[in-house]
């Protein structure tokens, strides 16, 4: 049965009760509001937070991760949407300028980008609250752009106004995958079904600035110019996403700010409106992220087993955990042909999901359990107690070795057991 435990269906039961449709979730100082199709579904003040710089989904977790540039502190936070909860997880002073927040499933880390570094957060329950120093994963060559990850062969992209590189998520093999440098080139998104990277660019020709939406594969390969964004008032694009169906941006155009969405099976589509800024919102302010599933991102992927075991157990129930997700107590899971859960247990445990401690209440009366060299429980007894499980007092065992003597001497003589003077026979109650 999917989702077993009282605990994961009573979360499942608040999720539902939380849930809200939505494809698009717009930033805007210390505001998230979510939008489908153009509508707004549901609106939540981070109290917590100042100002908010960067927004990602965690779609297996269903939590939005931002951060919050609060000079000199810069926090990351979560927004659970199926409880509500809002938690930090960075808080830093020596970490400075300029950030984006991206996050890995697979390894489930946190990428951010300053202006000069990436850095990397593994969310495995590490405290990262005012450490004195974070060292970066990655220090860029020239100020970053954006980054993204490919999570299906283990990559991290950045851009910069000199270059598209990529890096292993450790931070190794580095290599520059397009070295042309641009007027600016900021916004950058991975797209697992496509094989498709996409940026935004601008370039400066016949003293006319164009900005353009620009694609290539995951090599830097195949270069393709995606839409040319046109009557736009300003010459960048500050807020980048893609989803299953749609790429999105943000751009003040013809003196209006608005959040814009295309299909990115492009036919001749113009785009359409997601988000109009109304009143006095900034067109800096805006940050946005997509909702795309684990789900949606593997279809048409090639060799991505390690999405597919990240895949929600039961989605028509949105149950949101994965398949793995905290099964096997003391071992290692990996999904059967069935889509089921399996467990390779720790040297010691046992059970279906490594549940049974071999140790667990094997050595009795204060004895030490340990495994042996064929990973079975032995015993390391107190002086009082032997056996194989401890389970032996030595007291009566003497006890019955004397009486076992006392009776033998009895039937030899009598008298020669007699006490002598100040003495005691040892464990006289017990003869018979």
């Amino acid at each position: 049965m999917h989702c077993t435990g009282v605990l994961v269906w009573l979360a499942l039961l608040v999720g539902l009760a939380n849930s809200f449709p939505w494809e698009i979730v717009v930033a805007n100082e210390t505001i998230l509001r979510f939008y489908n199709n153009g509508t707004l579904t549901h609106t939540e003040e981070m109290k917590s937070a100042r100002y908010i710089t960067s927004v990602t989904y965690d779609p297996v977790h269903n939590r939005v991760f931002f951060t919050d540039d609060m000079n000199p502190i810069m926090t990351i936070s979560s927004f659970d949407l199926s409880t509500r909860k809002i938690e930090t997880i960075v808080n830093t002073t020596s970490i400075g300028g300029y950030f984006r927040v991206i996050y890995e499933p697979v390894t489930n880390v946190l990428f951010c980008m300053s202006s000069e570094d990436i850095y990397s957060f593994p969310l495995n329950g590490t405290s990262y609250s005012f450490i004195d120093r974070y060292y970066p994963l990655i220090t860029l060559e020239y100020t970053g752009g954006d980054i993204a990850v490919e999570s299906c062969g283990g990559y991290i992209y950045w851009v910069t106004n000199n270059e598209v590189a990529r890096a292993r998520l450790n931070g190794s093999e580095r290599e520059v995958l397009i070295g042309e440098k641009v007027s600016y080139r900021l916004s950058l998104v991975i797209d697992q079904p496509t094989q498709k990277m996409y940026w935004v660019e601008r370039t400066y020709e016949n003293n006319v600035y164009q900005l353009s939406i620009e694609s290539a594969d995951f090599f830097g390969k195949n270069r393709a110019t995606f839409y040319v964004i046109k009557d736009t008032l300003y010459d960048f694009v500050f807020s980048f996403a893609v989803s299953n169906e749609f790429i999105y941006w943000q751009v003040d155009k013809k003196g209006k700010e608005k959040i814009w969405r295309i299909p990115k099976n492009l036919h001749g589509d113009v785009p359409k409106t997601v988000y109009t800024v109304s009143g006095p919102d900034c067109w800096l302010c805006h940050r946005i992220a997509a909702k795309y599933t684990v789900k949606e991102q593997i279809q048409g992927a090639k060799n991505c087993d390690s999405l597919q075991t990240l895949i929600p157990r039961n989605s028509n129930a949105r149950c949101t955990a994965s398949l793995c997700q905290n099964y096997c107590f003391q071992g290692d899971c990996s999904v059967s042909a069935e889509d089921q859960p399996t467990c390779r247990c720790k040297a010691g445990y046992s059970g279906e999901r490594c549940e049974v401690n071999a140790c667990l209440g094997y050595c009795l009366n204060g004895g030490v359990c340990s495994l042996n060299e064929e990973n079975k429980p032995v015993c390391q007894c107190t002086a009082d107690y032997e056996g194989e499980r401890c389970d032996i007092s030595v007291f009566i065992i003497k006890c019955i070795q004397t009486v076992s003597m006392l009776k033998d001497m009895l039937n030899a003589d009598v008298t020669s057991i007699t006490p002598g003077k100040g003495e005691k026979a040892t464990c006289a109650s017990t003869v018979v």
